[in-house]
C-alpha cells in the first residue's frame, strides 16, 4: 500500500468524531420524533451543532481526495453554525 494513501491522525480523529456526531444526531432525532425529549428541550438545538461538527469532520476527511467537496463541507458547517447562533440568540417570544 502506498504510504500517501494511508489516513493521517487528523483524518482518523475526524472519522471518530463524525461517527460520534452521527450517533448523537440519530439518537436525538429518534427521541424527538418519539416525543421522549423533555418539553423544555428543543431537539433542533442539539442536532444542529452536531451536524455542523459532522460537516467539519467530513471536510477534514475529504481534504486530500477532493478539495472542492471539502470546501463545500466547510462552507456548510459554517452556515449551520451561523444559523444556529442566530436562532439561539434571536427573540423567540414573538
Amino acid at each position: 500500500m502506498n504510504i500517501d494513501n494511508r489516513p493521517t491522525m487528523a483524518e482518523k480523529t475526524a472519522h471518530a468524531v463524525g461517527l460520534v456526531c452521527s450517533v448523537g444526531v440519530l439518537l436525538t432525532a429518534a427521541l424527538y420524533f418519539a416525543k421522549l425529549l423533555p418539553e423544555n428541550v428543543d431537539g433542533f438545538f442539539i442536532m444542529e451543532p452536531l451536524l455542523s461538527v459532522l460537516m467539519l469532520s467530513q471536510g477534514i476527511r475529504l481534504w486530500r481526495r477532493s478539495r472542492v467537496t471539502a470546501f463545500f463541507s466547510f462552507a456548510a458547517a459554517l452556515f449551520i453554525a451561523v444559523v444556529t447562533f442566530i436562532m439561539l440568540f434571536s427573540d423567540r417570544s414573538a
